[in-house]
């Protein structure tokens, strides 16, 4: 997963601007910046939230291939080259999941339901439907799955918001943000750097 010299680049200005507001351990400051460099919005940094042995969980997974589920087509696209080239993990997306069409059901929520039963134990990433971390939330609470880490970022207030937080009350391995903010370019970032700190720091 080599950089283009721009990004490289891009990355070491942002370094200089970024760094001296943050005192984040190296490894959470490469999120961090990843995520800001996404979206070009600092204040991010700040509703930045994760939970303990988050990296540490998401690397073992990923380096034993464990399965990456998201939401939506728009972030399976994005990841599959960094995977493809990397780790070589599957990668499924629930909005293309084959299950029993459920009216008044988001077809991501449906997805969602059905490749965490089959990948209790898999990386789920977020970014765009609250219904699905909702039903994703779900199975977690009633233990029906285990999951290595979760990236919660559905933009939005209400369910997406009660969603986040009820996710923040299990002992899953979580990344999220703080409020309303969120959507597919900063979960895929946030992903992309779990992906990266993986492959680079294996021996």
């Amino acid at each position: 997963m080599d950089w283009h010299p721009a990004t490289a680049r891009a990355l070491a200005e942002l370094d200089q601007s970024l760094r001296p507001e943050t005192d984040l351990p190296p490894a959470l400051y490469e999120v961090a910046r990843r995520i800001v460099y996404a979206t070009g919005d600092s204040a991010l940094v700040s509703q930045l939230q994760i939970s303990s042995s988050v990296l540490a969980s998401g690397a073992a997974a990923l380096s034993t291939r464990c399965a990456l589920v998201v939401d939506v087509p728009a972030i399976q696209v994005a990841l599959m080259p960094g995977i493809q080239a990397s780790l070589a993990n599957p990668l499924y997306c629930a909005t293309e999941a084959i299950t029993r069409p459920q009216r008044q059901r988001p077809r991501a929520a449906s997805g969602m339901e059905t490749l965490a039963q089959r990948y209790p134990k898999g990386i789920y990433v977020i970014g765009q439907s609250a219904e699905a971390l909702d039903s994703l939330v779900g199975l977690i609470h009633k233990q029906i799955i285990s999951p290595a880490l979760v990236i919660a970022a559905p933009p939005g207030t209400g369910l997406a918001m009660t969603a986040k937080a009820s996710l923040r009350k299990t002992n899953t391995p979580w990344i999220s943000l703080e409020g309303s903010r969120g959507g597919v370019a900063i979960a895929t970032a946030l992903m992309d750097a779990v992906i990266e700190l993986t492959y680079y720091s294996r021996p």
